[in-house]
């Protein structure tokens, strides 16, 4: 255990000190050890957070602010519906998935449904596509 203090008492960090390990070696060594060989064992980096901010990328969860109050639709942290403008990149990505969901070839459609399982971009998308569909329904 080591203390990293900057002279006052509130300031100290306290953490384990780990060896650091070479993961070509790892990696290389565990092949060895496993009965069916794997040839797809690798690793992958990607940022948590830059400067503080969680990327919006498929690897990292998507943080959502739970802060309203379902038991009274009349509370006062109900907040209108505010639309954003769209860049040009998520207006022509609506317009892709919107007309490959109305139109008849089965393979555009599964292929925009599965993109927008996947996408994280989607949440700028939420509210045009809720829209959409409303407007199809009814």
């Amino acid at each position: 255990l080591r203390t990293v203090s900057s002279g006052r008492s509130h300031d100290e960090v306290n953490f384990f000190y780990d060896d650091e390990v070479d993961i070509d070696d790892y990696l290389s060594e565990i092949k060895g050890k496993l009965k069916q060989p794997y040839s797809d064992i690798g690793l992958k980096a990607h940022w948590l957070a830059i400067n503080g901010v969680q990327p919006c990328i498929p690897e990292n969860p998507i943080v959502v602010n739970n802060t309203f109050d379902f038991s009274n639709p009349q509370s006062e942290n109900k907040k209108e519906i505010e639309t954003l403008p769209l860049s040009f990149h998520l207006q022509v990505y609506y317009k892709q998935i919107t007309e490959a969901s109305i139109g008849t070839l089965e393979d555009k459609r599964k292929e925009a449904l599965s993109a927008l399982q996947r996408d994280p971009s989607i949440r700028h998308l939420v509210v045009p596509l809720c829209s959409f569909v409303y407007q199809g329904i009814r």
